[in-house]
């Protein structure tokens, strides 16, 4: 098994990225798009990556624009559409490092499997793992807003700019399995 630091541009920002290979030729590959205010180092990522590239499947973690180590202020360049774009060139960054991507699964954590469920159909993927990730944004962005009285511009940006609806997309996903804890009021 192989870890090793991978970089990519993505519309001008340099985002950063670990791929976890595994010892096998063309392995289905998995991509990992975290929570909101996460990032690639999160222990589910990182456990989820190494317990993959010991089965034999590759893991990409990276960080979405304004988060971890990659360039951007999350404040600005969060998005779902451009965490959606982050996504997308994650996957093709991977196809120029010689994976075929032809066995590609998604795991997406909270927002993360928001992006996932988003472009699950766009990237044709496989499988598509889901961690607590809502289908509308509504009580999020109360609770956000709620949440955080020290950033209220930042509630305000989020408000106005992380707003969706994927009830509409909902009968294109297939072979999805879905995780949430039974505590969770929130999402």
């Amino acid at each position: 098994m192989k870890e090793y630091t991978l970089p990519f541009d993505c519309n001008g920002y340099l985002l950063s990225g670990t791929l976890h290979l595994p010892d096998a030729n063309d392995p289905p590959v998995v991509v990992g798009s975290h929570g909101l205010y996460s990032s690639s180092q999160s222990p589910k990522q990182i456990t989820l990556a190494n317990r993959c590239a010991e089965s034999g499947i590759a893991f990409f973690r990276f960080d979405h624009r304004g988060c971890g180590a990659s360039q951007g202020d999350i404040r600005k360049d969060t998005t779902l559409h451009l965490r959606c774009v982050d996504l997308l060139q994650a996957v093709e960054t991977l196809k120029k490092e010689g994976l075929s991507c032809s066995r590609l699964g998604l795991f997406g954590s909270s927002f993360g499997g928001v992006v996932c469920m988003s472009v699950a159909k766009e990237l044709s993927a496989r499988a598509l793992v889901i961690n607590a990730a809502p289908v509308k944004s509504g009580r999020i962005l109360n609770y956000l807003e709620e949440s955080d009285p020290t950033k209220p511009k930042t509630s305000i940006l989020f408000k106005k700019t992380l707003r969706f609806d994927l009830t509409y997309l909902l009968n294109d996903l297939h072979h999805i399995l879905i995780f949430h804890g039974d505590a969770d009021n929130l999402v």
